[in-house]
C-alpha cells in the first residue's frame, strides 16, 4: 500500500522511486522460484508485478 511505502521512504531515508524499486522487488519475489536476484531481472524489465507474471502464462 502507498501509505507502507511512505513510512518505509521516510525510515529508510529513500526516495519515491527507490521505494517502489524495493516494494516490486519484494512483492515479485512472493512468487514461487523467484529469488531476489531474479526478482530484480523481472522488476527491471516488463515483467515488475505479480499480476503481469500472472497474465503473461494466459
Amino acid at each position: 500500500m502507498k501509505t507502507d511505502r511512505d513510512e518505509l521512504k521516510k525510515e529508510l531515508g529513500f526516495d519515491e522511486k527507490e521505494t517502489l524499486v524495493l516494494a516490486k522487488i519484494c512483492d515479485v519475489s512472493r512468487l514461487r522460484y523467484v529469488n531476489p536476484a531474479f526478482a530484480t531481472m523481472l522488476v527491471n524489465s516488463d515483467y515488475d508485478t505479480v499480476e503481469k507474471n500472472k497474465k503473461c502464462n494466459s
